[in-house]
């Protein structure tokens, strides 16, 4: 069996999902999910309730102790569950049974009215661990695959520590995504999440508690966990209700240190990325760069393209070619779009964070063009020997900002310092940086000095035995 897509790769095809302001039903396309009291399982166990706050659509997954896990435990699981959840579509049939049970609540009076905003937790401290506390999903899916546009939780803690994991998934090319910031939730989302969480509870006590619980711990022993964009739905039916059971594994804490294969379909069909891979893998950056790139027709094109020799893979890892070539050629030809910079450096580069920042800093120290006699220049020097023109392409609005405040770095090193021409010790940088703090310039980024410093002027040259 093929291990399940990582974690990386997920975040990879839901942020390539449309995520319109507005829905097909014209409805606004903001969520809202939250964890609570399963209340129909163990003591202990917990759901993942997501609400379309718009119109109360609702998706439940679990039952399953998450109140007990560590925080990036807890926040790796709940972004797997959310985004398979969107790459194979939000559930239909229990929704429909939580809608019915919403509206025979309403005839309560005050039901909608005076309903509390905030969901009560009891707070468990059960074990986790003893292998029958699976992620499950009651779903039907829709053909309709839509991420969100906005969404909210009510936990500040988990909140803040979901959103900073999306920016690590994001990388470059993704850093103005609407959902890298997840919202804490206002009274209408807290309204809405709970009036479908007391609906979903009032839907089980008419006669499908037990029986629901103990189909679903039974499902999880046998179902396949790792085929997620074609899992063939389990029909359940009791009390005259139709569930559609399919089981989602939790996130493992050793995940990010394992390269694990995504399933390929949701791969071509959901983020319309494809693997250039001949082995079908999907390794770091550097590794496919210097084992694999070579053998992919399509990246043998590109870099005689650019006259680039690619690396054939005989070398130790110790012997490794650094990304930083094939980077540093792609960009000043202008040819550093996504689809060549996956055929030289495979798929997982756009999920790699170390790449994307390697990346994004290489842009801009080319847009600085750094002048002759300057460390960068040096360093550049030997890389583009060969290449055929240099023609890079026009730069982001952050990079425009990043480049302004490295000048500006410059010219006031170049104020003090007076004439160049000469190589710049570590003990005068320093001074300079002192200086900078005493007349209260604002905090700079250790990185930004290290680019100013690197096109100052000294008269180097390049060392041409290299």
């Amino acid at each position: 069996m093929p291990p399940p897509p990582s974690l990386e790769d997920l975040a990879v095809y839901f942020f390539s999902l449309p995520h319109p302001r507005f829905t097909h039903d014209g409805v606004e396309n903001h969520y809202h999910f939250s964890i609570s009291p399963a209340a129909y399982a163990d003591p202990d166990d917990d759901i993942v309730q997501v609400v379309k706050v718009a119109h109360n659509f609702t998706h439940i997954g679990g039952p399953m102790q998450l109140r007990v896990l560590p925080l990036k435990k807890k926040v790796d699981t709940v972004l797997r569950f959310l985004f398979i959840s969107f790459l194979t579509g939000l559930p239909t049939k229990l929704n429909d049974e939580i809608q019915l049970a919403i509206r025979e609540l309403g005839g309560f009076a005050g039901f909608s009215k005076n309903i509390s905003s905030t969901i009560i937790s009891n707070g468990g401290s059960g074990g986790y661990g003893d292998g029958t506390s699976r992620l499950i999903r009651l779903t039907l899916a829709e053909d309709r695959k839509v991420a969100p546009f906005s969404w909210s939780t009510d936990d500040a803690e988990l909140a803040q520590a979901m959103s900073m994991r999306l920016h690590e998934f994001a990388g470059l090319i993704y850093r103005i995504h609407p959902l890298l910031n997840v919202r804490l939730a206002d009274e209408r989302d807290n309204r809405a999440a709970m009036i479908t969480y007391i609906a979903f509870q009032h839907s089980l006590i008419r006669g499908i508690k037990k029986h629901t619980t103990d189909v679903l711990r039974d499902t999880s022993a046998t179902f396949s966990r790792h085929e997620f964009d074609s899992v063939p739905p389990t029909p359940v039916t009791l009390a005259k209700r139709t569930l559609v059971t399919s089981v989602i594994e939790e996130e493992d804490e050793n995940d990010s240190d394992v390269v694990e294969q995504p399933n390929k379909e949701v791969a071509n069909a959901q983020a319309k990325l494809f693997n250039p891979d001949p082995d079908g893998e999907f390794p770091d950056p550097s590794t496919y760069y210097n084992t694999k790139a070579y053998r992919v027709k399509g990246a043998c094109d590109l870099a005689s393209s650019v006259n680039l020799i690619l690396p054939e893979g005989k070398g130790s890892q110790n012997e490794a070619v650094s990304i930083i070539m094939p980077l540093r050629r792609l960009i000043i030809t202008n040819r550093d779009n996504p689809h060549n910079l996956t055929l030289l450096l495979g798929p997982r580069f756009h999920s790699s964070a170390l790449a994307q920042s390697l990346y994004a800093s290489i842009r801009v120290k080319t847009a600085l063009v750094p002048p002759i006699g300057s460390t960068l220049y040096n360093f550049f020097y030997f890389l583009d020997r060969g290449c055929p023109y240099r023609r890079p392409g026009p730069l982001s609005l952050a990079e425009q900002k990043t480049c302004s405040k490295v000048y500006s770095l410059l010219r006031f090193m170049k104020h003090k310092m007076g004439t160049l021409g000469r190589k710049v010790d570590e003990e005068e940088i320093n001074e300079i940086m002192e200086v900078w703090a005493q007349e209260d310039k604002g905090e700079v980024e250790m990185e930004l000095w290290k680019m100013a410093v690197g096109c100052l002027e000294q008269g180097l040259q390049p060392n041409l035995q290299c």
